[in-house]
């Protein structure tokens, strides 16, 4: 077993299973992912084609979901989040096989990623008001700036991510 701690965003998540297979190519094939999906766990093999699809499905897909996978030939080999699912198969004269082969199915995954990222924009100035961080901020309260400071960052963060998965979804 290897372990590899590897960074990735939602919308790089084509990019993190070309890694993935990169991976498998050398002979490192994905057992398991850490609950973040940063930790990756690798057991050593013979080098193959395989191929690695993610999607997001929130509480993890229902059992019919993943039986349909399974019953598509996919190996289930990793989740993260909650709702993050990483599936495997072996790649077949050269041609690499999709879990969506539809545009709205691709398209789908994305919204959904989107409608949990997208109320956290929401949520930040009710929590600031809720809280009374203005009051406490004129009051100059070093714990309220701190609060403010987080909820800035944020929702940077947020929007950034935002726009990126919509960027994806234009890709598709």
């Amino acid at each position: 077993m290897k372990n590899v701690w590897k960074w990735w965003w939602a919308w790089q998540d084509r990019e993190h299973e070309e890694w993935l297979a990169a991976q498998s190519r050398q002979g490192l094939h994905l057992r398991s992912v850490g609950a973040l999906g940063l930790l990756h766990r690798f057991e050593e093999g013979a080098a193959a084609e395989n191929v690695y699809r993610w999607d997001f499905k929130l509480g993890g897909g229902q059992a019919d979901y993943r039986q349909l996978f399974q019953d598509a030939g996919w190996e289930l080999v990793g989740e993260a989040a909650g709702s993050w699912l990483c599936w495997r198969k072996q790649a077949g004269n050269g041609i690499e096989p999709e879990i969506f082969t539809d545009r709205p199915s691709q398209l789908a995954k994305y919204r959904n990623l989107l409608l949990t990222v997208v109320p956290g924009l929401l949520l930040l100035p009710i929590v600031a008001l809720d809280r009374g961080l203005w009051n406490d901020m004129q009051a100059g309260s070093q714990s309220a700036i701190g609060v403010f400071g987080l909820c800035v960052l944020s929702l940077a963060l947020t929007s950034f991510a935002s726009l990126n998965i919509w960027r994806r979804m234009r890709q598709v």
